[in-house]
């Protein structure tokens, strides 16, 4: 949300650097965090193959190119970016909206597996 207020190239450096780190933490915790709810050690690839097929139906590439779209993702963007004329706005809310929801759901089942607690062992 802090694209909307950045005006200077000294700014949009600073905006890259904190999106790479989060980012990258955001795609690499995907996998263990599926693992660390996991029972049954045989059944972590199905887990897995399963938390992928969501994020690959909603995913939005950053640069928003078709080459690489998901099945929802990407068609809403697009749709919001023409009626938004151009502006990243709807676009950006969009995707922080849905970052949200998809860690709300991954606490939600972390908390379940684990009975309550959010940093205990499943």
């Amino acid at each position: 949300m802090t694209w909307y207020v950045i005006s200077t190239p000294a700014g949009i450096y600073v905006f890259a650097v904190l999106y790479g780190f989060f980012q990258g933490a955001m795609i690499s915790l995907q996998a263990s965090s599926t693992a660390s709810i996991c029972k049954d050690l045989r059944e972590i690839g199905t887990m897995m193959g399963m938390s992928s097929a969501v994020c690959s139906v909603a995913y939005i590439p950053p640069n928003h190119e078709a080459d690489y779209s998901g099945l929802i993702g990407t068609p809403i963007a697009g749709a919001l970016l023409n009626a938004d004329h151009g502006s990243f706005a709807g676009v950006v809310g969009y995707s922080a909206g849905g970052i949200l929801i998809g860690t709300t759901l991954a606490l939600v089942a972390r908390m379940y597996i684990s009975k309550g607690k959010v940093w205990a062992r499943a």
